[in-house]
């Protein structure tokens, strides 16, 4: 853990890292790393404007909050990824073959400026998914096992027609839409 520093380059990192935490430091870019064996990686708090080529293959868990990220490359995030924090940051759209990744269990982008979800949401196996406090109005049919969806400060007027019949949703947040 190297969080609350005053880290502005990641250095080359070796290969038998496994958790690597960074957050609350004024990151903006990363040395080149051979393949790592990431589980968690959280880069939280920082001012980074693309995902590092290291984290491609095998992160498990990623958190990139709170920095200046525009785009998502989905061929760094293969594999073994079950969770995805991206809030905070300058997304504006979303690759529909995030929502292929079969390990995904949990989406987690609230207050970004998200304007529409792939309609390959509906076959997702996300689990959760928090879309919060981004200028959309409309959902595609959310996927039968999602438990959990936020949707607060939204745009959302009529959310009837994205709920099947059958599904498993616990919690469903629409606060202020």
């Amino acid at each position: 853990d190297a969080s609350h520093n005053h880290i502005k380059e990641v250095p080359r990192l070796p290969s038998t890292i496994t958790h690597l935490l960074l957050q609350s430091n004024e990151i903006t870019t990363f040395t080149e790393s051979d393949k790592l064996n990431l589980h968690e990686l959280s880069l939280w708090k920082n001012k980074i404007e693309e995902i590092p080529k290291f984290v491609y293959g095998n992160v498990e868990e990623f958190q990139l909050c709170h920095n200046k990220l525009k785009l998502i490359p989905i061929e760094c995030l293969r594999n073994n990824l079950t969770k995805l924090n991206l809030c905070c940051n300058e997304i504006s759209s979303l690759p529909p073959e995030l929502f292929q990744i079969k390990s995904l269990r949990e989406l987690i982008l609230f207050h970004n400026q998200i304007t529409e979800i792939p309609s390959t949401f509906t076959q997702s196996y996300l689990e959760v998914l928090d879309v919060s406090e981004n200028p959309l109005s409309n959902l595609p049919i959310i996927p039968t096992q999602l438990t959990a969806l936020k949707i607060n400060f939204c745009n959302f007027t009529d959310i009837e027609h994205c709920l099947p019949k059958f599904n498993s949703l616990i919690k469903l947040h629409a606060i202020s839409n």
